[in-house]
């Protein structure tokens, strides 16, 4: 058992080209919001769970790379064309050469995702949930019931979400919830990053119907949902 459950529905395989003393160096990667949000975790000393679907060809490399970095993989193996992107970065600028979201989730293997989640978030008591890869590879309202699923069982439900996937996890009920200023103002949520603006956001969010209010919590969980601003120097950032 993990202490911290992933829901990272379609991670990344990344290739990069570069140039290291006038050859090619040639990288590959996991990488996805969720392999980020694990990478994290690891460095904090967190044993992690994730579960993710494994898509055709790119699956397998990417359960062999998320193994590699020392994450317990609760994958849901399937046919088809999964999320990968190559990038050539030798001439200083990243140039994009192909990019795929990959295939939506069928329902047979969204239901099996669901399921695994269910069980390994059950057990660790603490599940994040992160976005897919693309904006059609799974139904929103999975995370209203998802959110909703887990509080019922006890667990504490982390979202790292935007858009219609932000709104469907907070109907269901969250106990943290992590958003930029960015994202608010993309919902339309405030109109300016100022912190008043976003104090009032994210009050708004905390009264949405279903979202908990836990007290007596441990320390790493919030009494109610509170927008978080983005660093600038993030180096993740541009990649959300």
């Amino acid at each position: 058992m993990s202490d911290v459950t992933i829901f990272a529905p379609s991670p990344t395989l990344t290739v990069t080209v570069e140039e290291h003393d006038g050859d090619p160096d040639i990288h590959l990667h996991a990488g996805g919001q969720g392999v980020w949000q694990a990478r994290m975790l690891l460095r904090l000393g967190a044993s992690v769970t994730m579960c993710c679907t494994l898509t055709g060809e790119i699956g397998g490399v990417l359960r062999h790379l998320l193994e590699d970095e020392g994450l317990t993989v609760a994958g849901v193996e399937r046919p088809g064309k999964g999320s990968a992107y190559l990038h050539d970065r030798r001439g200083g600028d990243r140039d994009i050469i192909a990019e795929t979201e990959g295939e939506p989730l069928a329902r047979h293997d969204l239901d099996e995702l669901y399921s695994v989640t269910l069980r390994e978030g059950l057990a660790s008591g603490l599940v994040i949930l992160s976005g897919p890869s693309g904006d059609q590879a799974l139904p929103a309202d999975t995370y209203r019931r998802l959110a909703s699923d887990l509080h019922e069982g006890g667990a504490a439900v982390v979202v790292d979400l935007a858009g219609d996937r932000l709104e469907a996890a907070v109907a269901g009920g969250v106990d943290v919830l992590k958003v930029s200023d960015e994202e608010l103002r993309a919902d339309g949520l405030v109109s300016d990053d100022s912190q008043a603006a976003l104090l009032s956001a994210g009050a708004a969010l905390s009264r949405s119907p279903g979202t908990s209010a836990r007290t007596g919590s441990p320390p790493w969980q919030s009494p109610s949902p509170r927008p978080m601003r983005r660093r600038r120097d993030d180096p993740d950032a541009h990649h959300e």
